[in-house]
């Protein structure tokens, strides 16, 4: 139990009582603060393994208040205001209210809002828009989520080949950059939720360190789903101005290593997580040597973004080894 009035570690002996229970002592402390008397209940739920948390209400039984967050224009640029909407989404509030300056903000406020997992606009007017969310923790299945990010970037990634050919589809490459980061800010946002609300964790079936390592993974992928929408975008301004065979000899081995990178992840395989840092590697070597014989910016520019890319699969091979049992 953990029990401090600086919220340090206090320790209490394990007492056997009678043939199958034993007890432990509660501090003194913590029955004044609760008004706890003798004959009251506490609620024990447990938080993975090895915690068991004991409260003295059951979360379900506690009013939760709703929260509502105020967003008020005020001539700020709606970029601003757009910040200010996903913060307060990725911070569970239950509802947003947009004061707004015109009533020709509306329509954008209300792309911002759409962009946003189980928020919804319930009323607006020529003042104000309302949303509501209505997320459900039941619903929501991380590690499906996780995947489904991963597969959109790796199909980002894979789509670079063809920009040059086909610079439209830089553009396709673009949208699906929002499908990452709608679908980061939800996976985000539960994992915070998860962190502070072991009910939530429970009916997740999610475990601290878990937690830690899908918001790792979430961060990375949406960071490697960013270097390939500027690089689609380079590609399909610039093509390749130098040395098309290592070019795409570099996106190719990235491409694997981004597969093996995830499957490792998936799969804990120790043969990967070895293979990963060697190829990572000798992917650096090429863009140093690329970048040794190459006089345009351009194309030192795309090298720096293929370099990133690498650098976040690197952090998803640490977090994959490191972190966890």
């Amino acid at each position: 139990m953990q029990y401090g009035e600086d919220d340090t570690m206090e320790t209490r002996k394990l007492v056997k009582s009678g043939l199958s229970s034993h007890v432990i002592a509660i501090p003194k402390e913590f029955l004044a603060e609760n008004k706890l008397k003798t004959g009251d209940t506490l609620f024990l739920e447990r938080q993975g393994k090895r915690t068991i948390l004991v409260s003295a209400a059951t979360p379900q039984s506690s009013d939760k208040k709703l929260k509502v967050k105020t967003i008020d224009v005020d001539g700020r640029p709606l970029r601003h205001v757009e910040r200010d909407i996903i913060e307060a989404y990725l911070k569970s509030y239950n509802e947003i209210i947009v004061n707004l300056d015109s009533p020709s903000q509306a329509m954008e406020i209300k792309k911002y809002i759409g962009y946003l997992v189980a928020m919804e606009v319930v009323q607006e007017d020529n003042r104000q828009v309302v949303a509501k969310d209505f997320l459900n923790y039941n619903d929501i299945n991380v590690e499906r989520a996780i995947r489904r990010i991963e597969h959109i970037v790796g199909s980002m990634i894979a789509d670079l080949k063809e920009v040059e050919r086909d610079p439209e589809l830089a553009k396709v490459i673009v949208e699906r950059d929002y499908d990452v980061n709608r679908m980061g800010y939800l996976v985000m946002r539960v994992m915070q939720v998860a962190m502070s609300d072991p009910s939530v964790a429970e009916t997740l079936k999610i475990d601290p360190l878990r937690i830690i390592q899908l918001w790792s993974i979430n961060i990375h992928l949406e960071k490697i789903g960013d270097e390939t929408k500027r690089l689609g975008k380079k590609v399909a301004q610039y093509g390749i101005r130098h040395n098309k065979r290592l070019f795409y000899e570099i996106h190719g081995r990235i491409y694997r290593t981004y597969e093996d990178t995830l499957g490792a992840f998936h799969g804990s395989d120790r043969k990967l997580l070895d293979k990963n840092p060697d190829e990572r590697v000798r992917i650096k070597a090429m863009i140093e040597q690329y970048n040794k014989n190459n006089g345009s910016i351009p194309m030192a520019e795309m090298m720096g973004l293929f370099q990133q890319m690498v650098s976040h699969l690197a952090d998803i091979n640490r977090s994959t080894r490191y972190v966890g049992e």
